[in-house]
């Protein structure tokens, strides 16, 4: 299992680090996971996860062009 940083979720394409909050807050995206119990703990991103959320976020796009078009 490969965990990414917020700084591989930004440089894959998702969104900004707000846009990407918004998201998590709001359930649209995949929370992250907290490396350690400490406030300062990293957090990081299951790359299955946001591989999901792509592929989820992408057949809907493919879905509503595909209905606009008739």
């Amino acid at each position: 299992m490969k965990l990414l940083t917020m700084k591989d979720v930004v440089n894959i394409g998702v969104g900004c680090q707000t846009t990407i909050w918004k998201k998590v807050k709001t359930g649209e995206f995949p929370k992250p996971i907290k490396l350690g119990s400490s406030p300062q703990s990293p957090l990081r991103w299951k790359e299955k996860g946001i591989q999901d959320y792509l592929l989820t976020f992408l057949t809907n796009i493919a879905t509503n062009l595909n209905e606009a078009q008739f």
